[in-house]
């Protein structure tokens, strides 16, 4: 069974690193954008069904993937694929630098790159974190205008699905979405969307 949560964003991330986030504060910043939880709750696994659907409908995708997905699978995701930009941005701002230098008068100071090494490399590696999410909002948006069911399907789980809980996690479905769930866990007192996959029980096989 295919979580919703994969079909909507699986085409955005390749596999690969296996760093652990440290839990996600409620007023924490991530990626640029500050949550604001009176206006999208995540306090029960309805109030973050309900947020995440808000958020869609209203294209807010980078809010979305920002706060609403499981930060585990999104900062893991969003490293890997940010670690294959590194040397690509590193070029780039190495130019920028260059330009930077012909130019100095003309150079805002909070746009100046390092020139101390380890700086320029924390530099390089913040862009590349950067553009690694805008990346994975580019992928999401395009799945959605690709796929409007599944942002359907969401509204209908919403509405009209049954949510089982069992202490940290909570599964949604409905009768007339097979296939289809969504997942979600808690992180201290929020909840998220998670990246989960669960097969089918297999038939027993007839004697």
């Amino acid at each position: 069974m295919r979580g919703l949560t994969i079909l909507l964003v699986a085409a955005a991330f390749a596999a690969g690193a296996s760093a652990q986030p440290k839990p996600v504060a409620d007023d924490q910043t991530r990626f640029g954008i500050t949550p604001n939880l009176d206006l999208y709750p995540q306090n029960t696994p309805k109030a973050a069904l309900d947020s995440a659907t808000k958020l869609l409908e209203n294209k807010r995708y980078e809010y979305f993937v920002a706060h609403v997905l499981d930060p585990a699978f999104l900062e893991v995701k969003i490293l890997d694929r940010a670690q294959k930009l590194t040397r690509e941005v590193e070029l780039q701002l190495l130019q920028k630098r260059d330009e930077q230098k012909l130019n100095p008068a003309i150079v805002n100071s909070r746009d100046k790159l390092p020139i101390e090494p380890k700086a320029f490399a924390e530099a390089v590696r913040e862009e590349a974190i950067s553009r690694s999410f805008k990346f994975v909002v580019q992928d999401l948006r395009a799945h959605l205008i690709e796929y409007p069911e599944n942002l359907k399907a969401f509204r209908k789980l919403l509405v009209a699905g049954e949510v089982v809980e069992a202490g940290t996690t909570a599964t949604f479905t409905h009768k007339d979405i097979p296939g289809k769930s969504v997942y979600l866990k808690s992180n201290g007192p929020r909840w998220f969307l998670e990246d989960k996959q669960v097969d089918e029980p297999k038939p027993m096989p007839e004697k």
